[in-house]
């Protein structure tokens, strides 16, 4: 009986473990194949940001 747990434990350890390695691929970042990209806050708000080597690196509100 202590084998049969211990199996069913490593078993869904793993599972909860592919799941998470999983789950990093699916949250997609914002475009930056441009330098400057127009994206949205958690609000709404419209936010111009500055990519560098296509990586995101800074927001901020557009406007003079």
């Amino acid at each position: 009986m202590k084998l049969y747990v211990w199996i069913l434990v490593l078993a869904l350890l793993a599972t909860v473990g592919a799941g998470f390695a999983l789950s990093r691929h699916a949250i997609s970042g914002p475009d930056c194949r441009n330098s400057i990209i127009m994206m949205k806050d958690k609000s709404g708000a419209d936010l111009e940001c500055v990519c560098v080597g296509g990586a995101l690196a800074s927001c901020f509100k557009p406007g003079p």
